[in-house]
């Protein structure tokens, strides 16, 4: 031991000399490859500096950890741009890849992300919900299968689903920066509350609000089933509960208190895959672009050219494939984790992944790093992103006349009709209220006209529907702005969700 020792305290100077002379060493490539590619193997200076001393202590010729890499690859700055990864090598290879530290994220990362390296718990809180409620919205989810729940799921893929997917993963969220949440089903909506210093506190990433009483303080789900919110939060702002906004936060739901039950279901999501890409020889991955399938999804694409093979693993929702690999991959609109997949066909084939816009699409995507073994034969490629225009849900009407308190004015102003098919009568007047050029409403109507006339039997088949929308001037002004940008089938179940 004592010959240990001597051995240890005789190469302690070399091993620093070792470590800072790499260090410098670092520094001079990086400033040479400025706005390129750095390709540093993780621990390597390190190795060099300690092998004499593991090697006398553990006696080890290899260290697995000395094979993995970073490679960090820039673009130009405030350059807007999409990217591509190519598999150069002759087999296959797996990585982590962070995208300006937003993209591909695990819960730890959203975390801290969202500020969970503060320990100040009442700013993680506010943060998270306002967090998920920007990057998310409210549409149709994709599946009913648990796994939408997941934060890395929600977040990095999809982007879009109910008030319950929503509140599900912000309750994961705040679970995971250590405080006990729960969710609450008000059947018809369902909200998170998390323990805050000893009180629940209620905030609904669905509508981007807490809910305070007279004393400023935030709500709980039974603060405010028992008529004590008096006023919401929102952004930093504070508003009062007047009619209008009753409507839009639902707050009839929490009224009902004889229905509102504690969910835990998001709990049961099964074992998901972990952040790992894995690309077979020759393969390439294309980041991101707006969907073929959906005006409201981003995807990226997977590009197996003829005659290869190996594993493929995608962290993010399968969104679709070729019918040539139907006997390799079960369907589409899933979560898989490495797949064995071969393209016996003489043209390369595309695999579409879903990718929340909210996340990646229209940022300027400056910084890619990609960790892993043999990452240095990958190939990447910054290319010009295409422009991100998303179309408007229900999130953006919603926030605008939260902040805007003109509604009850307008709504007072308003026509009454008796048909939900008089309903474009009503139209023209809502926008000239708005002093709206008779121009641009025509244009509006136009937009306007085409999917209500589409939507209109529908509606008609179901009176009970149609008559809870004649009585309640909010869902008219609601659906007037959806049927400008949203399909039929997408604007009918909003119609379905708001009056349930």
């Amino acid at each position: 031991m004592d010959a240990l020792n001597t051995f240890f305290m005789q190469h302690w100077r070399l091993a620093r000399r070792a470590v800072s002379s790499c260090r410098y060493l670092g520094g001079i490539l990086k400033k040479q490859n400025a706005g390129g590619k750095v390709v540093v193997p993780l621990a390597a200076c390190s190795g060099l500096a300690w092998l004499l001393c593991g090697l006398a202590v553990l006696g080890l010729t290899d260290c697995h950890r000395g094979q993995e890499q970073v490679a960090t690859y820039s673009a130009a700055a405030g350059q807007t741009a999409g990217w591509r990864i190519c598999n150069a090598s002759a087999g296959d290879i797996s990585f982590s890849l962070r995208l300006n530290d937003g993209f591909w994220s695990n819960r730890r990362q959203l975390v801290e992300e969202i500020g969970g390296q503060s320990r100040d718990t009442q700013a993680f809180v506010v943060q998270a919900a306002r967090w998920v409620h920007q990057h998310s919205r409210n549409i149709r989810p994709l599946s009913t299968d648990n796994w939408i729940h997941s934060p890395e799921v929600f977040m990095n893929s999809l982007g879009l689903g109910y008030c319950d997917d929503r509140a599900s993963v912000l309750a994961s969220l705040w679970e995971a920066y250590g405080l006990r949440a729960r969710l609450w089903n008000l059947q018809g909506h369902v909200v998170p509350e998390v323990m805050v210093a000893g009180r629940w506190q209620l905030h609904d990433p669905d509508t981007g609000v807490c809910l305070l009483d007279d004393d400023k303080r935030r709500c709980s789900v039974a603060d405010v089933a028992a008529g004590r919110a008096r006023y919401y939060e929102m952004d930093g702002q504070r508003y009062p509960i007047g009619a209008v906004e009753r409507i839009l936060l639902h707050m009839d739901k929490y009224a009902s208190r004889a229905d509102n039950q504690l969910s835990d279901w998001y709990r049961a999501s099964p074992l998901l895959p972990d952040s790992q890409f894995r690309l077979p020889a020759g393969t390439s991955i294309r980041c991101c672009s707006p969907s073929p399938l959906a005006r409201n999804a981003y995807v990226l694409e997977l590009r197996l050219p003829p005659a290869s093979r190996g594993w493929l693993s995608i962290p993010l929702v399968l969104a679709a494939f070729p019918p040539s690999l139907s006997p390799q991959i079960p369907k589409a609109d899933s979560l898989y984790g490495a797949l064995p997949v071969v393209n016996q066909q003489r043209d390369t084939l595309s695999l579409l992944y879903y990718v929340n816009p909210y996340i990646v699409a229209g940022q300027q995507h400056n910084k890619l790093i990609i960790r892993g073994q043999k990452v240095d034969q990958l190939n990447v490629h910054w290319q010009v992103a295409q422009p991100h225009s998303p179309p408007r849900y229900l999130d953006d009407f919603r926030d605008y006349y939260l902040r805007n308190k003109k509604l009850d004015e307008w709504i007072g102003r308003l026509p009454k009709v008796g048909r939900f098919s008089q309903l474009p009568e009503v139209f023209r007047h809502y926008y000239q209220l708005q002093g709206v050029s008779a121009e641009e409403i025509s244009l509006r109507e136009q937009a306007f006209l085409l999917r209500f006339h589409r939507l209109l039997p529908v509606v008609e088949s179901r009176p009970a529907l149609a008559r809870h929308f004649l009585q309640n001037t909010v869902y008219q002004i609601l659906l007037f702005e959806l049927c400008q940008t949203l399909d039929p089938q997408e604007v009918l179940p909003y119609l379905e969700n708001l009056t349930l």
